[in-house]
């Protein structure tokens, strides 16, 4: 999100999410800080190869396709879940049409209580099984 703060920050649902956003964004630049590495650096290879050339350009998107609701909605759509069934576990979009919150929610328990009990997601049923792991040092 580095150079696209101001975008998000304006979205925020009210002081405490802005303040927890912010604590967010400052303790991730404090770390790449305290690590020696530039904050506002050009973003990995394979980035660049896609046109990418700041980490500005990086944030902005990064930004953009979290939507532009307040900062706690989940931003999905159904038409998104209806075109990357291969992709997508949870169709938050039914919201958008009428479903309550409430019963968005509850979907979303169940289906982290299926996944916690074994149940794989879909790309894990793909053969996919990827994840960042924090470490001493900048991951790119």
């Amino acid at each position: 999100m580095f150079g696209a703060e101001g975008f998000l920050l304006n979205r925020c649902a009210g002081e405490a999410v802005f303040e927890k956003a912010v604590n967010m964004i400052n303790g991730f630049k404090n770390y790449f800080i305290s690590h020696k590495e530039t904050v506002y650096d050009n973003p990995s290879p394979g980035n660049r190869q896609g046109g990418i050339t700041t980490l500005e350009d990086k944030s902005c998107g990064c930004v953009q396709k979290g939507g532009t609701a307040p900062t706690p909605k989940i931003a999905s759509n159904s038409r998104l879940a209806e075109k990357k069934k291969g992709w997508i576990d949870f169709d938050a979009g039914p919201v958008a049409d009428g479903e309550s919150v409430e019963d968005a929610a509850g979907r979303l328990l169940q289906l982290v209580i299926q996944v916690a009990g074994g149940q794989k997601t879909r790309t894990e049923e793909l053969g996919f099984r990827e994840i960042s792991i924090f470490k001493e040092g900048i991951t790119l």
